[in-house]
């Protein structure tokens, strides 16, 4: 499973930013398809393009379409919307957002649905059911 990101007020640049989100991500799945990896797990997140609006969003589009050139058996995307929960770091636009979502959140029809912020700890048991199912149709060979 590889979840790794920044923000590019974290990287401090763009081409940081690139450095972790691309760069790392790609040299880490490379790492692990050396040690026999066969079905990489991998958040990303909604809207992901390498023609996307921001930079972000390239990042993680370009991201996709690198993993996607490697050799894995299989490759799971998971693009979540927003993230709700606890930060270690919280910053005074994400408790904003995350208090103005609450309030308009059941308005949200549709395809807004998937805007909706979704608990952190919702994708981490997603994650946790798609690779011991995987693990379970192995044993099942």
């Amino acid at each position: 499973m590889i979840a790794l990101g920044t923000t590019i007020k974290k990287a401090g640049s763009k081409k940081q930013l690139h450095a972790i989100d691309v760069e790392l991500v790609i040299k880490v799945a490379k790492d692990m398809l050396t040690l026999g990896v066969e079905h990489i797990i991998v958040i990303s997140c909604l809207g992901a393009s390498p023609k996307g609006v921001s930079h972000y969003l390239r990042c993680k589009g370009e991201m996709e379409m690198r993993l996607q050139q490697l050799t894995f058996k299989t490759i799971t995307f998971l693009q979540p919307g927003p993230l709700a929960g606890p930060r270690d770091d919280p910053r005074m636009d994400e408790r904003v957002l995350q208090c103005v979502m609450q309030v308009i959140s059941p308005c949200m029809l549709g395809s807004l649905q998937n805007y909706k912020p979704i608990d952190a700890t919702d994708v981490a048991k997603v994650i946790i059911h798609l690779a011991t199912e995987q693990l379970d149709l192995k044993k099942n060979r």
